[in-house]
């Protein structure tokens, strides 16, 4: 179980380095797609800068910033998806290893109750022997 919670540990720090290199990709593309788009304003006779082509890139770098929140929200949520399944895991283990304690102890303690019930039978038998050859009837 150990194996399994330290599997699902790394897969939760995996998980944030790729949300993290998700992120950094696509600041990449917008800022090239932002690029053309500047580009294309230019090329049409546009300032990019001012106006409706300014209120434009600026909505599309809100929605980026919208975009690259939610790779790193999902990120975020699945590592702590996969640290919970180690918690679990961990927390089943140690339940397993308590589990069997308890067996052995009980096993242990069953043992000892049929060694002295034996011992007492063995006893009791010897007893009876005894008074028995007292008497006179066996040998």
């Amino acid at each position: 179980r150990e194996r399994n919670a330290k599997i699902a540990m790394q897969a939760a720090e995996y998980r944030e380095r790729v949300g993290e290199m998700e992120a950094v990709d696509f600041r990449g593309q917008f800022a090239k797609l932002q690029a053309r788009a500047g580009t294309a304003y230019r090329k049409a006779g546009v300032q990019a800068g001012t106006g409706t082509p300014l209120r434009v890139l600026a909505e599309n770098a809100n929605e980026a910033a919208k975009q690259v929140q939610r790779i790193q929200t999902t990120a975020v949520a699945e590592a702590g998806r996969h640290r919970e399944q180690a918690r679990h895991e961990r927390v089943a283990g140690q339940l397993a290893l308590l589990t069997g304690q308890q067996q052995a102890a009980a096993y242990r303690t069953r043992g000892q109750a049929d060694l002295f019930g034996g011992l007492g039978s063995l006893l009791f038998s010897a007893a009876q022997y005894s008074r028995y050859t007292d008497i006179g009837q066996i040998g």
